[in-house]
């Protein structure tokens, strides 16, 4: 996997549908109460708080990865970690955001 120089994308949409277009994950990063309020079931969960502990996992999707969570803030720190770990992803902003690239 090649490392994206791009996680300061602030939230291109056709940066991001060209991710998902290439079988990217989505990485909703937000905790298990936002995530109770609504989410798309084909996004993968992961807490931003569980996220250094998951890096194995993570690297051994072999995907790349669009992460969201509210705004774009704790997604966008998700990102600058997952690159910095060799990880191919970008910043999809909110998961709404990204949901609606998806319909």
């Amino acid at each position: 996997m090649k490392a994206s120089k791009s996680y300061n994308s602030r939230y291109r949409r056709d940066l991001i549908q060209s991710y998902l277009k290439n079988e990217a994950i989505v990485l909703d990063v937000r905790s298990q109460q936002e995530w109770n309020l609504g989410h798309m079931e084909n996004f993968k969960h992961i807490e931003f708080r569980d996220i250094k502990g998951k890096l194995d996992y993570l690297k051994a999707l072999d995907k790349p990865i669009v992460a969201v969570c509210i705004s774009g803030m704790r997604s966008g720190q998700v990102v600058e970690h997952l690159v910095r770990e060799g990880i191919d992803a970008i910043n999809g902003g909110s998961w709404q955001n990204v949901a609606e690239l998806m319909n």
